[in-house]
């Protein structure tokens, strides 16, 4: 798993513990799983050199932002670059690892989210009513 979906499952995890009874008592039961590994020898082994992942949350390891809805990011590897990318919103991060790149690309959706937030209707032509309109129900609160 990548780290922001690794963290993503912790904190899920964590809020539904919280539901949890007082006298709840905790037992060893095994379960079976399909394990989803993407790494860089997945990435680099794969024809096309690229997957294609849902993101359910962005920001840093202080502040996080689910999403609405997942957002589809491509992966892929090019020039020593990993690059994570969202056509919708013509944005990409870049990193030396899946991980990076995903990080980074979640940094660009936040300035962006931000940034349209900020402006006002009257302020924006073309494509940047579609942009705004996007980025405006993209993320949960704050």
């Amino acid at each position: 798993m990548n780290y922001v979906a690794t963290m993503d499952s912790y904190q899920v995890r964590e809020e539904r513990q919280e539901y949890l009874p007082a006298n709840y008592r905790h037992s060893e039961v095994v379960v079976d799983t399909a394990k989803e590994i993407v790494g860089e020898e997945l990435l680099r082994s794969l024809p096309s050199r690229q997957l294609v992942t849902p993101l359910w949350s962005v920001g840093t390891p202080e502040k996080r932002f689910r999403t609405v809805k997942p957002l589809s990011v491509r992966v892929y590897f090019d020039d020593g670059l990993f690059f994570a990318e969202n056509e919708a919103l013509f944005l990409y991060g870049t990193g030396m690892s899946p991980d990076e790149a995903i990080t980074d690309l979640g940094l660009h959706i936040i300035h962006f989210y931000q940034y349209y937030k900020n402006l006002d209707w009257s302020q924006i032509t073309g494509d940047a009513l579609r942009l705004k309109k996007l980025y405006e129900g993209l993320l949960l609160g704050e």
